[in-house]
């Protein structure tokens, strides 16, 4: 199944990640975007602030187009011990 619209992947720091974000509008942008939230792993991920700034940029966007949004959270504990920030962060 092909598709028209580029994915793009964009993998940036906090600091630079507003850049990013717009080079990879500029050189796709028809492209198709999956955000992910910083979690607890800090693996990678936009803070919930920088996240909802990206959703509106992305959305403003005539021609990108925003897919969803990605958490990787943490295997629960014994006893559910990561449900609190599950449940806060979706």
């Amino acid at each position: 199944m092909g598709s028209q619209h580029p994915i793009g992947l964009l993998l940036a720091t906090e600091e630079d990640w507003p850049t990013a974000l717009e080079t990879l509008l500029d050189r796709q942008p028809s492209t198709r975007l999956v955000l992910e939230r910083l979690t607890s792993m800090r693996r990678h991920g936009l803070s919930a602030d920088d996240l909802r700034t990206a959703i509106r940029r992305v959305s403003a966007h005539p021609h990108a187009r925003l897919e969803g949004v990605a958490a990787h959270l943490p295997m629960a504990g014994a006893g559910g011990g990561h449900l609190a920030e599950v449940e806060q962060v979706l």
